[in-house]
């Protein structure tokens, strides 16, 4: 959903959206996971919150995320147009 959001504010620019798509939904699972384990009292949380919530690896976990939906964003662009793809987004627009 989040992802989803991200993409449709900055639609005009399908490379900066699948880059944000991508990399920003990383913070929100790291953070989430965090905070949820510490609501339910998950042993070993601080560790975990410790590991996960330091600049370096945040940083790199948005830009891999992002490098990812750089890669989604290739692939798709290389398959709409075969008959595979276009089956699809018949199917997505029916959706519609």
């Amino acid at each position: 959903m989040i992802a989803d959001i991200i993409f449709y504010v900055f639609k005009k620019d399908k490379k900066i959206a699948s880059f944000l798509a991508g990399g920003l939904p990383q913070l929100w699972i790291v953070y989430s996971v965090v905070f949820f384990g510490k609501m339910v009292g998950m042993p070993g949380v601080e560790n975990t919150e410790k590991t996960l919530l330091n600049w370096p690896l945040l940083t790199g976990a948005v830009i891999l995320g992002g490098l990812g939906g750089l890669v989604g964003l290739y692939l798709f662009n290389r398959v709409k147009d075969t008959p595979a793809g276009s089956r699809i987004m018949q199917q997505n627009e029916k959706l519609d």
